[in-house]
């Protein structure tokens, strides 16, 4: 019986392996870019928290919570250039407990600590309460429009996750069991990046662990399912589960192997920051990242671009607007000009 159970477990290592090595092998059959960098424009406040925000048919808009200021990216001049201070939305809360979305002229802060939606117009001082959510916890939050919200809410009962629309007019929500795999582990496994594509109109959840990504419209209706070329299918997540006063605490106790960092979405392709084993090789420097590019609603990869940095400066963000790729770097926001790889 020990020598079955021997056998059984040196076969399956042969076959991940081989699997491993089939995936990277396939990697080298598709069309490869390193792409120039036409402009770099120097932060302000070089290893502090920027965030892409919002664009424009030319501009990118670029958050710093530093000192709360919105600035304006020129793509076509590569200006950078600071708009004005949102002092009067922002607080020292944890950065990540909020989304910034600004649609010209409004700035909207989508608060998960506070359970609400402010709006500001630019450069003034007033701010508006756009929406009190007194009985929705969620995160991952993005305005489709100026009256839905969508969000992944935190059901009462329930271990997971789900995508919610959310009429701010109505208060009518919508809760969608169909977008997010439920694998009841409080949402740690389907952790993931939600973009919107306004030229399409179509939401697309990109995930963070394995190889999936989800295309639906503002209604939860699901309407592709497709993968990016990188090893990994499934994640499971090995949980820690301790109870306190406070309640039931998940926390995983597998380390996390994140495949898919940073992404957008522009005009009907999804950019994904990769991580991937053995992607740089075809370099002698290490200073490269892959992008790679789909065509979200036919499922086919279209190639990778290859982005170089200076050293140490890591990617904190990209975004897509016509031919053209904008990198937030730690210490830089780059322009890259791409055409899609055929």
């Amino acid at each position: 019986m020990k020598t079955i159970i021997i056998f059984i477990s040196a076969l399956l290592v042969v076959v991940i392996l081989f699997q491993l090595s089939r995936s990277n092998e396939r990697k080298t059959d598709f069309a490869r870019k390193k792409v120039n960098i036409t402009s770099t424009s120097k932060l302000d406040a070089p290893y502090n928290d920027y965030r892409l925000i919002g664009k424009t048919a030319h501009n990118i808009f670029i958050y710093s919570h530093t000192d709360y200021s919105i600035n304006c990216l020129n793509t076509q001049t590569g200006k950078l250039s600071k708009l004005w201070k949102a002092n009067n939305m922002m607080d020292s809360t944890y950065s990540m407990s909020f989304t910034l979305q600004y649609d010209s002229p409004a700035l909207y802060k989508i608060d998960y600590k506070n359970k609400k939606i402010i709006k500001s117009l630019s450069g003034q001082n007033s701010t508006e309460v756009v929406k009190d959510f007194s009985d929705l916890a969620f995160s991952k939050g993005y305005l489709a429009d100026t009256n839905t919200l969508i969000c992944m809410s935190y059901p009462k009962g329930l271990r997971d996750r789900l995508f919610t629309s959310v009429n701010l007019q109505t208060d009518s929500q919508a809760i969608s069991k169909d977008i997010t795999l439920i694998k009841h582990d409080g949402g740690i496994s389907e952790d993931g990046m939600l973009n919107y594509d306004k030229k399409t109109k179509k939401l697309l959840y990109l995930h963070y662990y394995y190889n999936k990504f989800t295309v639906f419209d503002k209604d939860l209706n699901s309407l592709k399912n497709g993968n990016t070329i990188d090893t990994f299918s499934s994640y499971n997540a090995k949980l820690n589960e301790s109870k306190s006063d406070n309640g039931t605490v998940l926390t995983t106790a597998a380390p996390l192997n994140t495949l898919n960092t940073y992404s957008c979405t522009d005009n009907g392709l999804l950019y994904v920051v990769s991580t991937s084993l053995k992607r740089n090789t075809l370099f002698s420097t290490t200073n490269i990242s892959p992008i790679d590019v789909y065509d979200y609603m036919t499922n086919q990869y279209k190639g990778t671009y290859f982005i170089e940095t200076d050293r140490n400066d890591k990617i904190k963000g990209i975004a897509a607007l016509n031919n053209q790729l904008v990198i937030l770097t730690t210490n830089n926001v780059l322009i890259a000009n791409v055409t899609t790889a055929n």
